[in-house]
């Protein structure tokens, strides 16, 4: 059995983490989710349809999680559940990102601890700067690799 690589992009907030995901994406075998940010709203991008959805919604929608200053759709937890099981067992499986949320035992933590302990391929997360070392403490990560965006491209 190959050996299975937990690569955590790492940079400061606004740093152009998901952009250069979503670049890096194109070019290689890899299904998940990225949340970009389009026209100053967060959307949640299905990587192997190629498809957006609703994330980042006005404080006053039905269904908004507040997290820090956004407001998320409790409907996009689910549409990245139902990313992972449509996944085709490609090269990667990307998550952006593992947060404060998930610290907290919501958001995708459910989903991410369900991915370390079923998915046989590369697995690749984005977490911030300040929330590293928490991130990794909390979900007990101890084989991984930390990059920044210009590392991206060295990955196969």
């Amino acid at each position: 059995m190959k050996h299975r690589e937990i690569i955590i992009l790492n940079g400061e907030i606004q740093s152009g983490k998901s952009s250069a995901l979503m670049l890096w994406c194109n070019a290689h075998n890899a299904s998940g989710f990225i949340t970009p940010t389009l026209e100053g709203r967060k959307e949640l991008y299905d990587i192997q349809s190629k498809q957006y959805f609703p994330y980042q919604l006005s404080e006053t929608a039905e269904g908004a999680i507040s997290v820090g200053k956004y407001y998320l759709d409790a409907n996009s937890f689910r549409r990245a559940e139902e990313i992972y099981e449509q996944s085709n067992q490609s090269s990667w499986f990307v998550m952006d990102e593992i947060g404060k949320l998930e610290l907290a035992e919501k958001g995708h933590a459910k989903l991410f601890r369900h991915i370390l302990s079923t998915w046989q391929n590369n697995i690749l997360i984005v977490v911030r700067n300040s929330l590293l070392e928490e991130v990794t403490k909390h979900f007990q990560l101890s084989n991984f690799r930390v990059i920044h965006n210009k590392d991206l491209s060295d990955l196969m």
